[in-house]
């Protein structure tokens, strides 16, 4: 589905109220609530990594608490990942750069010795069934427009990351990053010390991600960045016109960027 909206304003509208907006689809979404209801009632019955590959249902959820939902028929991978010792440097889950495997390994590896004590512990169906509702809700968003459901997950995490190697590592805040500091999407088939060097000479500063206000900031200019790059993101015009453009684009883009704090011209520098 094609925005109507600009990526901006579709954002602005929704993180207004991020946790009504969540609960709004948790109450609303039947699938979800059936999905939700399995996984708690499967709980008690699964006791090894293999009762949870062989109950569809449950692993989707699982999965999903993490972005990991498209990985359910990947047998496999994560029979692996939750049957090897995480503490060994060798098993699997510590060759795999994407953090998000090892979150979900965290939570389900106990499966491998406990019996299923820990993922029936007190709080543990709560925290899971909390991280697919926010998963879900930014996949819902996605639906209608992709950088929205990046925008919200960057938000969220972007904060974890210490190390350019570790933004680089997790597959939307990498393209998040390299979008807002005016990268071609193709950099990210170079190789990682290519690409860490093309950061680096950006001016990008992994550190400012621990800045609450700097992500705020930092993904808007994300988003109005997105909407350059793909003009059917914003059909009407509506982001240049807001900001002095009167729908031309390029004049209202820029400023807008200088809003965001930009000089219009170049690569922003928002890390002075």
């Amino acid at each position: 589905m094609i925005a109507v909206q600009s990526s901006l304003s579709q954002y602005l509208l929704v993180n207004n109220n991020l946790p009504k907006a969540i609960a709004t689809y948790e109450k609303s979404t039947p699938s979800y609530q059936r999905a939700v209801a399995a996984f708690q009632a499967a709980l008690p019955s699964i006791k090894t990594a293999d009762d949870l590959l062989n109950n569809r249902q449950a692993l989707t959820v699982a999965l999903g608490a993490f972005q990991l939902d498209s990985q359910v028929d990947a047998k496999g991978l994560l029979k692996a990942l939750l049957t090897q010792d995480p503490s060994d440097s060798t098993s699997y889950v510590n060759r795999m750069n994407d953090p998000r495997y090892k979150q979900f390994v965290q939570a389900f590896g106990s499966l491998r010795s406990d019996g299923g004590a820990g993922i029936n512990a007190s709080g543990f169906a709560d925290t899971i069934v909390s991280a697919y509702a926010t998963n879900q809700f930014e996949a819902s968003e996605g639906d209608q427009n992709p950088a929205l459901r990046e925008a919200l997950y960057f938000q969220r995490v972007a904060g974890s990351a210490t190390t350019i190697y570790q933004v680089l590592a997790d597959p939307t805040i990498s393209d998040v990053v390299r979008t807002a500091q005016g990268l071609p999407a193709e950099a990210g088939a170079l190789d990682v010390d290519q690409q860490v060097a093309q950061l680096n000479r950006t001016g990008f500063d992994v550190t400012k991600l621990s800045d609450p206000a700097f992500v705020a900031k930092y993904v808007q200019r994300y988003l109005v960045l997105n909407d350059l790059n793909n003009p059917s993101a914003d059909p009407t015009g509506g982001l240049a016109s807001l900001f002095g453009g009167g729908g031309s684009g390029t004049d209202g883009a820029t400023g807008l960027l200088d809003v965001l704090g930009g000089s219009g011209g170049g690569t922003l520098n928002l890390f002075a």
